[in-house]
């Protein structure tokens, strides 16, 4: 059981690495997405998406987990933040 977690942690530990994203912007916007095949996996674990398992193998519905986003006490701190620059 513990080496399932583990195996699951070194696979998401991977993606968190800059080589697997890309970030663009523009003057309204900042979008940090995954790219090549790590995109698709990541979608699909972060969607709760079907799957195949392996090329050929069988379908898997996968449970959704956030791998990129804000927490509520992310946005309240975002909240707070810009309410205290507009109020100055």
């Amino acid at each position: 059981r513990t080496m399932q977690g583990k195996l699951r942690r070194t696979m998401f530990r991977k993606l968190r690495t800059a080589r697997w994203m890309k970030a663009q912007g523009s003057a309204s916007e900042a979008v940090v997405r995954f790219i090549g095949s790590a995109g698709r996996i990541a979608r699909i674990h972060h969607e709760g998406l079907r799957d195949r398992v392996r090329p050929g193998g069988p379908e898997h519905q996968y449970t959704p987990r956030e791998l990129l986003g804000l927490t509520d006490g992310d946005l309240s701190l975002i909240e707070n933040l810009v309410i205290e620059h507009i109020a100055r």
